[in-house]
């Protein structure tokens, strides 16, 4: 195999591809690089086995022999540091080398037949959808990084229809949802792992839209993703969504507050700094008739602060007094995105609160601490000592 091709345009879908590349086993490191003559293009392949990413490039392309090779790691970190614009590559069966102008890098081949054979299927029919990228941004922080975890709290769950476009994540402790309008022509609904997810929002970007679609294979159903212009495809596996909306069916709001979002992500901020250096880690809303106290302690001292609100209309029943802990990184995950205008926060007799944006688009629930976790650990160690 041998071809010259543009260093820019090849660098940049190796980059692509290797989004997708997993380090826990050697063959997986490398990237697929096949030469087809019939569309004149070198299409490149990686895979951690439930992502897999092909790209393609063609500008400067000249063919000199068409075959197939794999990509080591050292390489695509060489052609980063090249200035030549365009490079030769060459794989002989026993040394891959690419070579510019004044530079050149060679390292033993690997047989291209040990990679996983991945066979890239259009899906029929294709739905153009957006708003991807903004979905995954207000939902990806509640889904659980626990590897060991339980799978259904371990992804984001996308719903798209040409209505209503939603996402829900879940750790068991937290829900975050979101909603957007007008954002697809047909209806899919996937679940996405976490780690997946992010790798396919870094490779959406900033596109508005793209197209996506199922495919059905013997060992399951993936969900493919193409762009635009057809220079990036991404599979992901597709497992049955478990149903987050069911997650807090039960709960029964009571009381409901509208306070500014400004104002209570800087108490929130606040309180969190110092509760950062405690033992508990957590902060207690109190709520009071106008409003609502935030307050944490730790080593540094003790943080009160006052977030003025109006009590929502429908509540029926007077929570004043109340008062409730929560993890305060995980209510910070959700007002770091929202921090422009009005929230409605809701509370049911157990603590229970839900965040909700002015426009509805957006909504947080989140389990209280229990008491046990919320008290300083300082009491229990004197107890002990007593």
């Amino acid at each position: 195999m041998e071809f010259t091709i543009d260093r820019k345009a090849f660098l940049t879908a190796l980059d692509q591809a290797a989004k997708a590349q997993s380090p826990l086993q050697e063959i997986l490191k490398m990237i697929l690089c096949e030469v087809d003559p019939v569309h004149q293009e070198v299409v490149l392949t990686a895979t951690n086995l439930e992502l897999t990413i092909q790209s393609h490039a063609s500008a400067g392309l000249f063919i000199e022999r068409p075959g197939k090779c794999l990509i080591h790691p050292v390489i695509r970190s060489f052609l980063a540091k090249m200035d030549d614009d365009l490079v030769s590559v060459s794989d002989d069966g026993r040394i891959l080398e690419v070579r510019g102008l004044c530079a050149g890098c060679a390292v033993c081949s690997v047989p291209a037949e040990d990679f996983p054979n991945i066979q890239i299927e259009y899906p029929n029919p294709t739905i153009r959808i957006s708003g991807l990228r903004r979905l995954a941004d207000h939902t990806l922080f509640s889904a659980s990084s626990n590897q060991n975890g339980q799978p259904e709290v371990q992804g984001i769950r996308l719903c798209f229809t040409p209505d209503v476009s939603e996402a829900f994540s879940s750790d068991g402790k937290k829900l975050s949802a979101a909603q957007l309008h007008d954002c697809s022509d047909g209806d899919l609904d996937v679940f996405i792992r976490k780690k997946n997810l992010k790798i396919l929002r870094e490779l959406v970007g900033n596109r508005e839209s793209v197209y996506a679609g199922i495919v059905k294979k013997k060992s399951g159903s993936y969900l493919l993703v193409m762009n635009d212009d057809f220079a990036a495809y991404t599979a992901l596996l597709h497992i049955l969504p478990p149903d987050f909306k069911r997650m807090f069916s039960a709960v029964s709001f009571r009381y409901g507050i509208r306070v500014a979002s400004s104002s209570l992500w800087e108490a929130a901020i606040n309180a969190a700094g110092l509760s950062r250096a405690a033992e508990n880690r957590c902060i207690s809303l109190q709520i009071l008739p106008d409003g609502l106290e935030i307050s944490s302690t730790g080593k540094a001292g003790r943080y009160k602060g006052i977030v003025a609100g109006t009590v929502m209309d429908w509540s029926t029943q007077d929570f004043s007094g109340k008062t409730f802990f929560y993890d305060p990184f995980s209510l910070l995950d959700f007002l770091n995105l929202n921090r422009r205008g009005d929230l409605i926060l809701s509370f049911d007799a157990n603590g229970i609160l839900s965040i909700t944006t002015e426009d509805q688009s957006q909504k947080f629930l989140l389990v209280p601490m229990s008491g046990k976790s919320a008290r300083t650990t300082k009491a229990s160690k004197r107890s002990k000592a007593a």
